[in-house]
């Protein structure tokens, strides 16, 4: 009797749409779920390890933020070879990184591992952002990535608690051990897609392998077309406004005299309003994608100025959720728009453009925003992430002027990276 006949043939999936991005959302789930659980539990050993914040600032900007100027050839690889076995490999490697922590124990070695594991880790993803179109078939690309985003931030908000579960019952190594684990589920579901992964026509001839025009290709096509354009400028700024914040979380609770359990209560509210604004993201229409960019870019701004100026802890705690709500939706947004701003030969660098910008907004959030929150108090971060997402209003009017009717398919003369983008209609 053959697998086939024992019912093992469900297993695969072979046609794009609804199954398949089930199938990846369940994998992200469980890799989020481990990679949160490593990064408290990595937190916490390098601390006891080391006593030093500065060994937490250097795996900061190492692992979130520098790994940055590796994205552009990963999104380079997503054009060029096959997606698919790059996520798959992307995910051993991350796996056999989880488990090399387990024997690492010198600081220098611990951040070594995670700097190396945060760029196997952003391989894979240009491939898998720039492979969704095609796996979603034809699902609206907004309720797929709301879909996937709703599974991260489940993961993301679980991860942590599970992690400091197991780190204080078991320990480091079986967190690690667990985290290796996910990596290995999450490429087996990959695995068991059997559709492709690029378009049949995604060749992008006309470039030399290995060319520095090739890599960079990506940034020319974002910065000439006026809505990319705009978007990564709200993408950079939004992941500044945002990340700028979660530095100032701690801070700001102890500021209203409130213990571990309000910052709890804090994280919990954004990790909940994540999970909302992912699942009304995904009921977005094609055509409403700038209504969803500036429901974040307002939202963040309104939100972060009232918890600067907010005089009561409850309110702080509200608006929170209220913020991750507007970043979720944007996210949704931002992430259908982008990948609807390409064809596939050239997705991935597209991808990699705006993952590049994200990360270097990361770094430089987190590299200020202690000393920020020293000089003039935690109220005056969420004052800077008002006033950053604040800055991006006037960037919402070509988005809405050109999206997405307008999208330049039919100019008479098209530039080069002009025929690379694609529209809508």
């Amino acid at each position: 009797m053959s697998l086939a006949d024992l019912g093992f043939r469900t297993w695969s999936i072979r046609e794009p749409g609804r199954p398949a991005i089930y199938r990846v959302s369940a994998g992200g789930l469980v890799n989020s779920l481990g990679s949160g659980a490593t990064a408290l539990a990595f937190g916490f050993f390098l601390y006891d390890k080391t006593g030093s914040a500065v060994w937490l600032s250097i795996w900061y900007f190492l692992s979130f933020g520098i790994t940055g100027i590796f994205t552009p050839i990963a999104g380079w690889l997503a054009d060029r070879f096959d997606r698919k076995q790059i996520i798959i490999g992307a995910d051993i490697a991350a796996a056999l990184c989880s488990l090399s922590l387990i024997l690492a124990h010198g600081p220098v070695m611990l951040v070594g591992i995670a700097f190396f594991a945060s760029i196997v880790g952003r391989a894979g993803g240009p491939s898998f952002g720039a492979a969704i179109p095609n796996l979603a078939g034809d699902e609206p690309l907004e309720w797929a990535n709301g879909t996937m985003s709703v599974a991260f931030n489940i993961g993301t908000l679980l991860g942590p608690i599970l992690g400091g579960a197991i780190y204080v019952a078991a320990g480091r190594s079986v967190v690690f051990g667990f985290d290796a684990c996910t990596y290995i589920v999450a490429a087996i579901a990959i695995s068991t897609l059997r559709m492709p992964f690029r378009a049949a026509s995604g060749e992008d001839e006309g470039e030399d392998d290995g060319s520095t025009r090739g890599v960079l290709r990506g940034f020319r096509i974002v910065f000439d077309n006026p809505v990319l354009r705009s978007l990564i400028v709200i993408w950079a700024f939004g992941f500044f406004a945002v990340d700028i914040t979660l530095v100032g979380d701690l801070p700001l609770a102890r500021a209203f005299g409130a213990g571990a359990l309000a910052f709890g209560v804090l994280s919990a509210a954004w990790g909940a309003g994540s999970i909302v604004g992912s699942l009304l993201g995904r009921r977005l229409r094609e055509d409403q994608g700038a209504i969803g960019i500036a429901i974040g870019v307002v939202g963040i701004a309104l939100s972060a100025g009232l918890i600067a100026i907010s005089p009561w802890f409850v309110f702080v705690v509200v608006l929170s959720g209220t913020l991750a709500v507007a970043s979720g939706i944007e996210d949704v947004a931002a992430f259908s728009m982008i990948q609807r701003g390409a064809t596939d030969d050239v997705r991935g660098r597209v991808m990699s453009t705006f993952f590049t910008l994200g990360l270097a907004a990361n770094a430089v959030a987190f590299a200020i925003a202690g000393s920020l929150v020293e000089l003039f108090g935690p109220r005056a971060i969420y004052a800077i992430s008002a006033a950053a997402s604040a800055i991006c209003i006037p960037f919402l009017a070509p988005i809405f002027r050109m999206h997405p009717r307008h999208q330049p398919e039919a100019a008479d003369e098209p530039t080069e990276a002009e025929q690379d983008v694609a529209g809508d209609g």
